[in-house]
């Protein structure tokens, strides 16, 4: 690996077991990593913090992608592809486009995004993502967005679509998050900064403000882990002015019959829709029976 002047370099094949080194890559260069067992890795030119070092090189092992402190500049693009999981180690700076497809990918530092991280279709887990102002996510049907610790989302960039994906929070050192909010809250009806699924299962979210700006919403289709006391909502910490809205003729959520919610600390948990007439043969959900939907007794002190 070589570096150029301004600490810029670029990661080249240098994969366990047969392999080509080339001693220099130009601008704009992509470089194709594609092991014998047909997995692929494929990345562009990206800047590092500090001028390019050999710790700064990349191997690659049966699904395994160890990379240390990336920074992916304006006009780089780095794409994760093929079977198995890809682990990136250290911190990452994305203000280009990063790219996973047909693939998981496991980030163990803070994943900084300032430009497009393109899902299509994959499961990325994250330790802490931060989006700034100007990045944005992209995520459909089959993309889960995995996060466990915290997601500090300050996203104001219009090319945000992630209504089709998950959002889960999962166990990481605890089972405690903090979830910044930026869309503005439009009222009912608004696809702002949508997605799908909230999964919350076992875990607690502490919701603040992602933009400086008073007020602000989440919309989401359904949420999976609720736990319910009364009518508040134990499991959310939600700030005065931030607003949960949830489809209310989703199956997972017909359970609510359309209710409102207070949320732990402040905030609301209310449906961003009108409330369909439930047919009979889903009567048993409403009952009670739905399984992602946890009651339980508020406690007498």
């Amino acid at each position: 690996m070589k570096s150029t002047k301004g600490g810029k370099g670029w990661l080249v094949n240098s994969w366990v077991g047969k392999h080509s080194r080339p001693s220099v890559l130009p601008p704009g260069v992509l470089v194709i990593i594609e092991p014998t067992d047909g997995e692929t890795f494929l990345i562009r030119p990206v800047d590092f913090p500090e001028p390019a070092k050999k710790k700064n090189s990349q191997a690659k092992e049966r699904g395994f992608c160890r990379l240390s402190n990336i920074v992916n500049n304006a006009t780089g693009t780095t794409t994760l592809s093929g079977a198995g999981t890809r682990v990136v180690n250290g911190s990452v700076e994305n203000n280009g486009a990063w790219k996973v497809t047909g693939t998981a990918a496991t980030y163990t530092g803070t994943f900084t995004n300032n430009g497009a991280y393109v899902s299509d279709p994959a499961t990325q887990t994250f330790t802490d993502l931060i989006v700034d102002p100007t990045g944005y996510l992209v995520g459909g049907t089959g993309d889960v967005f995995n996060i466990s610790n915290d997601f500090i989302n300050q996203g104001t960039n219009p090319l945000w679509n992630t209504d089709g994906a998950m959002l889960a929070f999962i166990f990481g050192t605890d089972s405690e998050h903090n979830f910044y909010l930026p869309g503005a809250d439009s009222g009912p009806g608004s696809e702002s900064f949508a997605w799908q699924t909230l999964d919350i299962t076992g875990q607690s979210i502490f919701l603040f403000d992602g933009n400086g700006i008073p007020g602000g919403a989440l919309y989401v289709d359904e949420i999976m882990g609720l736990v319910i006391s009364n009518s508040e909502i134990t499991n959310i910490m939600g700030g005065n002015g931030l607003t949960l809205y949830y489809d209310p003729n989703s199956p997972l959520m017909l359970a609510l019959n359309g209710g409102i919610f207070s949320l732990n600390g402040g905030g609301l948990l209310t449906p961003g829709a009108a409330t369909l007439p439930i047919p009979a043969t889903l009567l048993f959900v409403v009952t009670g029976l739905n399984p992602f939907i946890r009651l339980r007794k508020k406690r007498l002190i």
